[in-house]
């Protein structure tokens, strides 16, 4: 993998701007316990929901599936609270988000998040501009925080909402037993309603702040100078536990009577006697979810932790990744590595991840390099133990990085430290200490191919066939090019070098100190680009990417862009810059690749597509229409979406289907009990992967049917 550094550009640059036709879209990094959100309902099945992703594992966390991914630019979750999330079972469940509009949406899947509608979430009369806190009874019957301080109820499945409580103060919990018994706590008190929320009265805990509240029937726990506990529905309570100490952004989770964690501070704590006593956790304890009262997961020191038999053992599932490196070795396969040997591999184009423990926690990855066939080497040294730096390794893949296993330990007569690999024409190039190491037979035999150039390594290597060049990684040497595969090297330049990428045989980019230059000679001159930006990455000789701003004046907005014409034109993927991406990044085209930053992944690839039922009302006539309608679809022709409206004067059940032109059906979008009410529906064809054509989509409800035609063009 090529790495780039990071450069410091004062240069004016007067470069055209484009539309973007991309973004960028998270989809690793969930360790914050206030961002994110998690819950297993079983022993394998479970999700990781974040303001940017949803994700779904089946087999217990080692792998999994990215289901949507949203653009924060456009598109945010609130970041606040970690329970406005509610899945209750393996097919139901439930989310929030709101957009830059700050209009309030409801996500809804029954197929296990396979597939998703989203409904806007409208009252009449009512400005909304916080909805979180969800928590279902059932399929039907749900209820949510409105507007910080207000208490919903839906009964329909979120299509309609009514308030119940309003000026209740800033809830940070909701817990209803039955759809007459809740609670809700904010750091004022905690209260108990028996009317189905209607009306609320304060339960008398004997304490002034209260931080983190749960219970499991009648017993209720609650946090503050320490932990206060009532065994019959907040009617009495006493301080059962001096242990612990919860503030602000506090939680308690209990997982039975006797079992239960807490968090304060980020740091974890958990309980065996019902909360009476309380144990720490090592390390710091972020998201957590427990399927039944023995098992489930956390995590702990920002890794995926599997906790089981009531908390007497733990294992990490998946890792932390600080991550080294990013490559596609085919169109559809990815392998990521990390720091601390973890591997995360994609077989579907990175919708889809898994994790590889061979090497992880053993050996530090510096750098992955793959060749043809699924053929890839990973490089860097094992642990240290007593001194800085121990020997060097190379790994070796066969399986597109499946599996791993080490080929060679890199010591002498090989040297020892290893920060980068390279592949060219059927030959991997690696940098040891004062050493190419070389290998012509897929990796599994290796030659010293160079031992002239100062006992330096290097941070960077890029070849076409026997031509390379190389920054070494210390010192004042210079870029250093070679003619003959890495047995001699010779300076290319004056000036100390980041970053350099080997394009092709004509394009040469690199970096030299404040200066982004190319060169189409193989290094013999070097033109100024006239680019400024703080990181740079080329891929071919016009497809690259460019992060920081676009020009030292800062009239462009600080982000990344990205360029298909070798750096005349620039479009924005995202708004801001993402920082630490000098490490790790690959991408094929101008809507696949991956960035990496410190500890996050970066899709170019948007995935997940929603069918949005948008609850609408007209203003101008608030009144149930009188008549059943189907209106035609607009836009039409259409690409790839279109909006279909239609109005029930009644309630009843609805189904809309689309039928292509022999009159088989594609597509259900509706099929479910609806309200009366005027609708619109955002179709989307890409989901359903429908090509060119004539359509029609038909809606029943009761006696009425009608059915119109729609165009889709590609």
């Amino acid at each position: 993998m090529k790495k780039f550094g990071i450069i410091i550009v004062t240069l004016f640059v007067l470069v055209q701007i484009q539309n973007a036709q991309s973004g960028l879209y998270k989809i690793h990094g969930e360790t914050n316990a206030y961002s994110s959100y998690m819950e297993f309902v079983s022993e394998n099945v479970g999700w990781i929901v974040t303001g940017d992703y949803i994700k779904k594992t089946q087999n217990g966390g080692l792998s999994w599936t990215i289901q949507l991914t949203f653009d924060r630019d456009g598109d945010y979750f609130d970041d606040n609270f970690t329970n406005d999330v509610d899945f209750l079972n393996q097919s139901v469940g439930y989310f929030t988000k709101y957009d830059n509009a700050l209009k309030h949406y409801l996500y809804k899947t029954i197929n296990g998040g396979d597939s998703w509608e989203m409904r806007e979430i409208k009252i009449d009369g009512v400005t909304i501009n916080d909805v979180t806190h969800l928590t279902f009874l059932n399929e039907q019957v749900g209820y949510a925080r409105f507007n910080f301080s207000d208490i919903a109820k839906t009964s329909d499945g979120g299509i309609t909402w009514e308030i119940l409580s309003e000026d209740l103060g800033n809830i940070y919990k909701i817990r209803f037993i039955n759809e007459s018994i809740g609670y809700y706590y904010t750091t004022g008190g905690i209260y108990k309603s028996i009317d189905g929320g209607v009306t609320w009265n304060k339960l008398n805990t004997g304490v002034t702040y209260h931080y983190g509240f749960d219970l499991i029937g009648e017993n209720l726990w609650v946090g503050a100078d320490g932990v206060y506990f009532s065994s019959n529905s907040g009617e009495t309570w006493s301080k059962i536990s001096s242990d612990i100490a919860l503030g602000n952004n506090s939680r308690i989770e209990m997982i039975d009577n006797q079992y239960g964690l807490a968090v304060s501070g980020g740091f974890g704590f958990y309980t065996k006697d019902g909360g009476n006593t309380w144990e720490s956790i090592s390390g710091s304890i972020g998201l957590s979810s427990f399927y039944n009262a023995d098992n489930g997961w956390s995590f702990q020191n920002r890794a995926l932790t599997k906790i089981e038999n009531k908390m007497d053992t733990s294992f990490t599932v998946f890792p932390d990744m600080e991550f080294s490196d990013v490559t596609f070795a085919d169109n559809l396969r990815i392998i990521a590595s990390s720091y601390n040997g973890a591997i995360m591999y994609s077989n579907d184009g990175g919708k889809t991840w898994t994790i590889n423990f061979d090497l992880y926690g053993k050996y530090r990855i510096e750098d992955l390099c793959f060749g043809d066939g699924g053929v890839g080497i990973a490089v860097g040294w094992y642990y240290p133990t007593n001194s800085q730096y121990t020997n060097g390794y190379i790994a070796r893949t066969s399986d597109f990085g499946e599996n791993w296993e080490v080929v060679l330990d890199v010591n002498e007569p090989y040297g020892t430290f290893i920060e980068s690999a390279d592949f060219s024409d059927g030959k991997y190039f690696v940098k040891s200490t004062g050493r190419i190491i070389t290998s012509v037979n897929t990796g599994l035999n290796w030659s010293i191919d160079s031992t002239d150039y100062s006992g330096a390594s290097f941070t960077q290597t890029d070849f076409i066939g026997n031509t390379g060049f190389a920054i070494p990684n210390y010192g004042n040497q210079t870029l250093m090019k070679t003619t003959n595969g890495g047995v001699g090297w010779s300076s290319t330049a004056t000036e100390n070098a980041s970053s350099v990428y080997f394009v092709a045989e004509d394009c040469v980019w690199a970096v030299f100190g404040t200066k982004v230059m190319k060169s189409t000679d193989q290094g013999q001159t070097w033109i100024d680009s006239e680019l400024d930006f703080t990181q740079i990455y080329f891929k071919t000789k016009n497809l690259g990417v460019g992060f920081g701003y676009l020009d030292n004046t800062n009239i462009y907005t600080d982000g990344v862009y990205l360029t298909e014409d070798g750096g005349e034109n620039w479009a924005s993927l995202s708004k801001s810059s993402l920082r630490y991406t000098d490490w790790a990044i690959d991408f094929i085209s101008s809507t696949e690749g991956l960035f990496c930053s410190q500890r996050n992944m970066y899709t170019m690839q948007n995935y997940g597509l929603v069918d949005t039922i948008a609850v609408s009302v007209d203003d101008n006539n608030n009144s149930i229409p009188v008549e059943y309608s189907l209106s035609q679809n607009y836009p039409n022709p259409f690409n790839p979406s279109t909006v279909i409206e239609f109005a029930l004067p009644t309630n009843g059940n609805v189904k809309l289907s689309v039928f292509n032109s022999l009159g088989q059906e594609v597509a259900v979008l509706i099929n479910e009990e609806m309200s009366a009410g005027n609708y619109n529906y955002q179709f989307s064809s890409a989901k359903y992967q429908l090509s060119s054509g004539i359509y029609f989509y038909r809606i029943t409800a009761g006696s009425f049917i009608k059915t119109a035609k729609m165009i889709l063009i590609k």
